[in-house]
């Protein structure tokens, strides 16, 4: 059974690429569009949970433990995507939150490589 992700996989892989050089750039820029930025975070997440549902509907306990992982990832990055954006900007905390983000996002995208590699 091919799955909605599975049926637009280079679909889905093109919007996420697109969505994580965005930003990525837009973590390296001075200025942050909180806007913006969370309307392309909210790309990768719904990606990323579209692509765990797609995971989890193999029928291996492999794939559900896959599918987990994916979502856990999820978790943890929005955790620390409302710890980026609530921090004051030019501060220590934006600057280590900002770190913790880029790193659980690094985390997030390299799981998602994996997904889409089973499908």
């Amino acid at each position: 059974e091919r799955t909605v992700i599975g049926e637009n996989t280079l679909a889905a892989q093109q919007q996420l690429g697109e969505a994580a050089q965005s930003i990525i750039r837009m973590c390296l820029a001075t200025e942050l569009n909180p806007s913006e930025f969370c309307s392309l975070c909210y790309v990768v997440t719904r990606v990323a949970f579209e692509l765990a549902r797609s995971v989890a509907r193999g029928q291996t306990l492999e794939a559900h433990s896959q599918a987990r992982e994916l979502a856990d990832a999820v978790q943890v990055f929005l955790g620390s995507l409302q710890l980026f954006l609530s921090a004051a900007p030019g501060t220590p905390d934006a600057d280590s939150d900002k770190k913790v983000f880029l790193r659980n996002f690094s985390q997030l995208l390299k799981l998602m490589k994996g997904a889409f590699a089973v499908l």
